[in-house]
């Protein structure tokens, strides 16, 4: 239900029913400590969550919430600029490896490979 008044709240086109929508959802998933039926929404729900915050509903709650969605945003723009160094040179690779490479490239069927590989 909590899910369903998140995805009305955020979908709604009269501001006001947002509003209603999400206070409903808060009032429900606030007893029981929800944070990632809203936080999963991520920045699409926090002007409505700031809104419900400036109104004085819930406003711990909403505090909460928002830290979370925050440090979870952060979260990803680390990540995203994080990258994975790949190498490129055949000499990041064992002989084994290099073998097995050209077997696939010749057409050689894969299973016998991954046989072959497991056994070795």
């Amino acid at each position: 239900m909590i899910g369903i008044r998140i995805g009305q709240a955020l979908n709604s086109s009269i501001p006001d029913n947002a509003l209603r929508f999400l206070t409903e959802a808060l009032a429900m998933g606030k007893p029981e400590g929800f944070i990632r039926a809203f936080v999963d929404q991520g920045t699409a729900l926090v002007p409505l969550l700031r809104r419900t915050n400036d109104k004085g509903i819930e406003q711990e709650y909403v505090r909460k919430l928002l830290s979370v969605i925050e440090a979870e945003g952060r979260r990803r723009e680390i990540m995203k600029t994080k990258r994975v160094p790949v190498s490129g040179s055949p000499e990041s690779l064992s002989q084994r490896e290099l073998e097995l490479l050209r077997l696939v490239a010749a057409g050689y069927p894969t299973g016998k490979l991954l046989n072959s590989y497991v056994s070795a």
